[in-house]
This record gives structure tokens, sequence and C-alpha cells, in this order.
């Protein structure tokens, strides 16, 4: 709902149904890779954009999927940038964020 209010994004969905926690004894078979998998072999998928929450299950999900993704299919997989918030302060980012906003930085011209 978030992205359909604040994105100009126009393409499918694919909902996991959680995110990859072992810790938690949620795993790859408790979330609906098989189909997003299948989705991207048979239904023409140029590309698959990871949104997951910038933490630790997020990171563990996208990287599990990523792999997944990599190991049968020739689809451009990308992640949503992080980072500094708009209308933020460098003097109040934690490191995480302002790591990931070096990382993630863009070219201006």
């Amino acid at each position: 709902m978030r992205i359909e209010e604040h994105c100009d994004f126009r393409g499918l969905y694919h909902v996991l149904g959680g995110r990859y926690a072992p810790l938690e004894g949620i795993f790859p078979e408790d979330l609906n890779l098989d189909t997003l998998l299948h989705r991207t072999q048979h239904e023409g998928v140029k590309e698959v954009i990871l949104a997951m929450n910038p933490n630790t299950e997020g990171e563990a999900t996208a990287l599990l999927i990523q792999k997944r993704l990599t190991d049968i299919s020739e689809v451009r997989t990308s992640r949503l940038a992080s980072g500094l918030p708009q209308g933020s302060e460098i003097g109040f980012a934690g490191k995480g964020a302002l790591r990931e906003a070096f990382q993630h930085r863009r070219a201006v011209n």
C-alpha cells in the first residue's frame, strides 16, 4: 500500500508472506518463494525489485532471494536504495544509515 501511495511504480507485486528468520523458526520453505521463482521463469519477468525492511531479517531475506534467482534465472535483481531519510540531519544519523548512504551514493552532474 505504501508504494502505491507514494511512488510511480507500475508493475506486479509478489508477497512472500514473511521474512527469513531462522532463529525464530521461519525458514525458506515457509515463504512464498517457489511461486516467485516460477513467475520469473515463466511469466516474462525482466526485473525483481527487492523491497525489504532494512534490518537483519530483511537483509537475510534479500540475500536468499538474490541467490535463488541467480541460480535459476537471468532476471535482473535490484534493491531499494537506503541511507539518510529526506529531511533528516547527518548529525542525527545512525552509523548504519550513514554507511548505507555512502555505499549507495549517486553521481551528480
